[in-house]
C-alpha cells in the first residue's frame, strides 16, 4: 500500500505482514530467549523503513514468535545503566546542596567585606582623629 502525503497506512498489508515475518525470522531467537542482540521492536521497524510502524512489527512478533523479550546481556547493561543513573542523580542533588551553600556562603562573604570596608572607613576617619588629639595635646 502506497504512501499518500507521508502517512503511514492504517492497516498492514500481506506485503507488509510478509516482510516484517522475514525480518522476525532473522532476529527472533525464540519464546524463552526473544531478540538476538541489538534488535527490538524499534530497531526491526527501523531497518524495514519509516513505512513500519513500530506497533506493526510488535503485532507480528507477538501472533507468530512470543513476548519481546531482549537477551540477557541487553538486560544486564540496563541494570548497570539504571544503577549508574541513581549514582549520577545523587551526585547531582549534593551538588545542587552543594551549589545553594557556595551562594549562601559568598552572599554572607560579600555581607562582610562590605562592614569591614565600612568599618575601615570609620576606623580611619577614628585614627585621623586621634592623631590630631595626639598633636594638640603634646
Amino acid at each position: 500500500m502506497p504512501m499518500v502525503n507521508g502517512e503511514v497506512p492504517t492497516e498492514m498489508s500481506r506485503s507488509d505482514r510478509r516482510i516484517i515475518f522475514a525480518k522476525l525470522e532473522e532476529v527472533y531467537q525464540d519464546e524463552e530467549i526473544g531478540y538476538r542482540n541489538p534488535w527490538t521492536d524499534v530497531t526491526v521497524a527501523r531497518d524495514l523503513g519509516s513505512h513500519i510502524p513500530v506497533a506493526w512489527v510488535a503485532q507480528v512478533r507477538e501472533e507468530n514468535f512470543g513476548p519481546a523479550k531482549d537477551n540477557g546481556e541487553i538486560r544486564g547493561m540496563l541494570t548497570r545503566v539504571e544503577a549508574e543513573a541513581v549514582e549520577a542523580r545523587k551526585i547531582l542533588a549534593e551538588c545542587k546542596t552543594i551549589r545553594i551553600e557556595a551562594s549562601n556562603l559568598v552572599e554572607r562573604i560579600n555581607g562582610l567585606m562590605k562592614r569591614a570596608t565600612e568599618s575601615g572607613k570609620s576606623l580611619d576617619g577614628l585614627i585621623a582623629i586621634a592623631s590630631r588629639i595626639e598633636r594638640s595635646v603634646s
